[in-house]
């Protein structure tokens, strides 16, 4: 069972949102975390590794972090016995400063948020949005196909070097911090 499955399940039954922060931070679950920074969700992202939060961010409750799809079980079970099967895909997530997340908002993978953002409570945030503003709201519209998404992500897949989500979480910070 990885190390992180029981500090998930320590901060699930803390009452206290402060307290819950600050065992976070001692226990470095996420990527980095700037100073003023209080997490009040109760349930801790799957893949805590790919999110960065900056100065003074307050993450309400509820709030969905939203990393990696699983969408490559359904396509293998679609295209039994290709070679080189689909891979799971994960996506960073970056808050920078003085940001505050509404309750029950969801929070993309590939989202840099700020600085000085407000996302309103309920909101779905699928892509990034720069300084001083408001967001809110959730529009579900047709953004591709299938086939395009299937071609896509065969390519990734054949591309890529195994690696452990430890490593391609690093590895997709530095290509960030580069401007690869």
């Amino acid at each position: 069972m990885d190390k992180i499955f029981w500090v998930k399940l320590r901060c699930y039954f803390m009452i206290n949102a402060r307290k819950r922060t600050k065992y976070l931070i001692k226990r470095k679950v996420f990527k980095s975390v700037g100073s003023g920074f209080v997490f009040f969700p109760r349930k801790i992202p799957q893949d805590p590794q790919f999110i960065k939060f900056g100065n003074n961010c307050v993450v309400a409750t509820d709030v969905m972090f939203i990393n990696h799809d699983i969408i490559h079980e359904m396509l293998n079970g679609m295209e039994p016995g290709i070679s080189m099967p689909f891979k799971k895909k994960y996506g960073n997530i970056e808050i920078k400063e003085n940001v505050f997340i509404g309750a029950r908002s969801i929070i993309m993978p590939n989202v840099v948020l700020g600085p000085d953002v407000v996302v309103a409570a309920g909101s779905v945030v699928t892509k990034s949005h720069g300084a001083g503003v408001i967001i809110g709201g959730n529009l579900a519209r047709v953004i591709g196909q299938l086939d395009e998404l299937k071609r896509k992500r065969l390519k990734e897949s054949t591309e890529k070097i195994s690696m452990t989500k430890d490593e391609e979480a690093n590895w997709m910070w530095e290509c960030k911090e580069s401007g690869k």
